[in-house]
């Protein structure tokens, strides 16, 4: 896992998000978890493993903007008493539901703990689905639009 992290974080080092604004990096974790509950609603378990990754380059991207080692919230993870709950009390123990949008370095420990029961649930690992997304990203091309970075094949090229 720690191989895969470092990875994450020099392909966005060379994309030059790591100095992006950690606000917008947030707002794209939402927008993961958005496709994570739309993957879970639809038992799709090939989109499950695509937005679990998603969400772990987002968050290993966020750790790096903030000056966080993610590595350390990636390998403490304690899930053996999680295993009971479905998957709603899941999703809410991430601290994503009615409460509120809550600073997720708090609660980053909380939502890797999650995704790693979703996970196994969809019969992968959290590393599993590190390494698909990472696949997916390692060659993607793009460009910084008010901090945000949009992958080349989402330009508007005229």
């Amino acid at each position: 896992m720690n191989e895969l992290i470092e990875l994450v974080e020099k392909w966005s080092i060379e994309r030059k998000l790591n100095v992006a604004d950690p606000n917008m990096q947030q707002l794209i974790l939402w927008e993961e978890f958005g496709e994570l509950n739309a993957a879970i609603a639809r038992d799709n378990r090939d989109d499950v493993v695509d937005a679990i990754g998603d969400m772990c380059v987002v968050m290993i991207i966020l750790c790096q903007q903030l000056n966080h080692n993610a590595a350390e919230y990636f390998n403490s993870t304690n899930v053996k008493y999680l295993k009971h709950l479905d998957i709603i009390t899941l999703l809410h123990y991430t601290g994503y539901g009615i409460v509120g949008m809550p600073s997720i370095i708090t609660n980053t420990a909380n939502v890797i703990d999650t995704l790693t029961i979703i996970a196994e649930r969809y019969d992968t690992t959290l590393e599993g689905c590190l390494i698909a997304a990472y696949k997916v990203i390692k060659d993607r091309k793009g460009k910084m639009i008010n901090g945000v970075f949009v992958k080349e094949s989402d330009l508007n090229i005229e």
